[in-house]
């Protein structure tokens, strides 16, 4: 992967962080490149300085050295066990940075949003899959393999050991479907 491609999920992650015009932020440019290092030199937005470290620190780059140890330093400082190996698509976000703990084969899709204290566990080996535009709650734990659909939403303390269709509302331990009608948590959708 190309130090470009690394940068535009770069920007498309501080387009989930910040909004603004999806254009304009595509093309790039000085003023949007010195905003976005300055953000993660600083400890203005934690969870975006954590993505941006994450994924400089994924792929080779003329940074990749500096990023892991940066990447490192914050995760074991702010207890977020997200793996630099795990597969995470554009526009990700995490929406309170606090403790979470990530399996590293987690594959997430676009426009995924993780909130604090949640949890994604493996019990043989391998570990979910989400789609684009999932939402997922406070204190959620997703435990196995499972497969979860695009524009799902897990609410607050639920518990998923099963797949989730597309389009899904689950809650509740274990989590059970309550709606098949997307709901629009997710807010500035990355689109490629």
């Amino acid at each position: 992967m190309s130090f470009s491609d690394i940068w535009l999920y770069i920007k498309s992650d501080y387009y989930r962080y910040y909004g603004g015009d999806i254009q304009q932020l595509k093309k790039g440019g000085v003023k949007i490149t010195l905003k976005i290092w300055k953000l993660a030199l600083s400890p203005i937005n934690k969870s975006f300085q954590f993505t941006f470290w994450l994924r400089l620190a994924q792929h080779k780059n003329p940074f990749y050295f500096l990023a892991r140890l940066v990447y490192w330093h914050l995760s074991t400082k702010y207890q977020v066990h997200l793996s630099r190996h795990s597969k995470i698509g554009y526009a990700f976000k995490i929406a309170h940075f606090t403790p979470m703990v990530i399996n590293w084969k987690t594959e997430f899709g676009d426009n995924c949003t993780v909130f604090q204290f949640c949890s994604v566990g493996s019990v043989s080996g391998g570990a979910a899959k989400f789609g684009n535009n999932v939402y997922i709650g406070p204190h959620a734990s997703i435990v196995g393999e499972v497969n979860i659909g695009n524009n799902v939403t897990i609410g607050a303390g639920s518990v998923v050991t099963k797949d989730i269709p597309d389009n899904a509302t689950v809650v509740g331990a274990p989590a059970r479907i309550v709606s098949l009608e997307p709901k629009n948590y997710v807010t500035y959708y990355w689109t490629t």
